[in-house]
């Protein structure tokens, strides 16, 4: 699974009943994001927009609670095989890192709540759903 930067800093920055149960689910060990360096980045980069006023420790508590429980790829961008079906282009090029994490890795799911990733749910080999979908399917799964 692959989890893009809002929805996991959304997960740990605010509670709600559906970013909660999804980060119980990635500290549990029932689902396991993928991160490569370029969205770990990102990650990092976003923790320190000044409107989530977090000073460095409170930064590396919040990676703390996401990244020891992620599965790293560390395959470089330019050594991806191409998949079975050519990755869309995402009208935000900044987007196009969870595309192609989602792709090499073999990901089952992208989780995310940008609509310009959305808008691409048919046009990819692997699920594009939002928090909400994701859990609502697992929690069936599940019982």
């Amino acid at each position: 699974m692959v989890i893009d930067t809002n929805v996991v800093i959304s997960a740990l920055l605010f509670n709600g009943p559906t970013l909660q149960r999804l980060r119980e689910y990635w500290q549990t060990g029932t689902i396991v994001p993928f991160i490569s360096h370029e969205t770990a980045q990102e990650l990092i980069d976003v923790l320190r927009y000044p409107k989530f006023k977090l000073d460095a420790h409170e930064q590396n508590d919040v990676l703390a609670a996401y990244l020891p429980y992620c599965a790293v790829w560390t395959t470089k961008p330019r050594e991806i095989k191409p998949p079975n079906r050519p990755l869309p282009k995402c009208r935000d090029p900044r987007d196009q890192i969870y595309l192609i994490l989602a792709a090499a890795a073999a990901a089952t799911h992208l989780v995310t709540g940008d609509k310009d990733l959305l808008a691409l749910r048919d046009k990819v080999g692997f699920a594009i759903v939002t928090a909400a979908e994701m859990v609502t399917a697992f929690d069936s799964r599940l019982g």
